[in-house]
C-alpha cells in the first residue's frame, strides 16, 4: 500500500465493509466437491465484476436498494462504520 497513486485514488473508500457471523467451530469438511461448471461460472463472474458492473450476461447493472435497506445501511454506517473508521483507520491518509 505504499503506491501513492493507488492510495490517493479513493479506491479503498469505495468498498462496503461487512462482517459476517463467524462459522468457526461449525464448519463441515465432509461436503461434496464443488462441480467444475460452478467453479468456472464463479471464476468468470468474478472477473466480470472486476472489469466493471456487469451481470451474468455481461450487461452493465446497477444495485438498487429498497427504502428499508437504504435506511438500514445508513443507520449501520452512522452507528458502526464511522466509529470504526475513526478508531482503527485514523492514521490512513486515503
Amino acid at each position: 500500500m505504499n503506491d501513492v497513486a493507488f492510495r490517493s485514488s479513493g479506491l479503498l473508500a469505495r468498498f462496503i465493509l461487512c462482517f459476517a457471523e463467524s462459522n468457526v467451530g461449525r464448519r463441515r469438511y465432509d461436503t461434496a466437491p464443488i462441480p467444475q461448471e460452478v467453479k468456472n461460472q464463479y471464476h468468470d463472474f468474478i472477473h466480470q465484476l472486476l472489469k466493471g458492473k456487469k451481470d451474468h450476461d455481461g450487461k452493465e447493472m446497477t444495485l438498487h436498494l429498497s427504502n428499508k435497506a437504504s435506511d438500514e445501511y445508513i443507520t449501520y454506517c452512522n452507528n458502526y462504520i464511522e466509529n470504526e473508521i475513526k478508531a482503527s483507520m485514523c492514521c490512513c491518509q486515503d
